[in-house]
């Protein structure tokens, strides 16, 4: 039994690693070919995968689909948590994404993304104050991403305060 389940365990591994590796390679659309079909059989990280090759190819019901399913399994994955947030994001169902937003940085505060995505539901809600606030902590998080600055001065322009949104431009083009 032991020995089963040892043997189990390692072929679920393997297939996330290859997954994995596919997925680093842009072979989204093997991955889909390949895969999807036996996802229901995958651990968690592996049902991720193939739902970012569906991401990837902006499925987006397909994608939504396998980040349910991957959380499902495994409820302590930020970034399936992220992924189905930037889904629902194009989605344009801002309250549903704002609550993966928020859970997979209840899982993990250090991620800049993940606040930057929070920060744009915000914004295409045009709560520009609390998408301000998100923005601004993905600016200090370690390596942030690129967005939150570029997102800033449009925030200050649309809250009509110009100078503080030259500020803030001129921040985002030194960063």
């Amino acid at each position: 039994i032991i020995c089963l389940l040892s043997l189990n365990n390692y072929a679920q591994e393997q297939i996330t690693a290859d997954l994995k590796k596919t997925y680093g390679e842009n072979k989204y659309d093997l991955i889909i070919s390949e895969h999807s079909e036996k996802v229901y059989e995958y651990p968690a990280k592996a049902i991720y995968y193939v739902g970012m090759a569906y991401y990837m190819k902006a499925d987006d019901n397909n994608a939504l689909k396998l980040m349910n399913l991957s959380i499902k399994k495994d409820k302590t994955d930020p970034d399936a948590y992220f992924i189905k947030g930037m889904t629902l994001n194009y989605m344009e169902q801002f309250d549903k994404a704002i609550e993966s937003f928020e859970k997979a940085i209840e899982l993990d505060s250090s991620n800049s993304n993940y606040f930057s995505g929070l920060g744009d539901s915000y914004f295409s809600k045009k709560e520009y104050e609390k998408a301000l606030s998100a923005y601004i902590t993905a600016t200090n998080k370690i390596d942030p991403i690129d967005r939150p600055f570029t997102m800033i001065p449009q925030i200050y322009a649309e809250l009509n305060q110009p100078d503080k949104a030259l500020e803030a431009f001129y921040k985002s083009k030194e960063t």
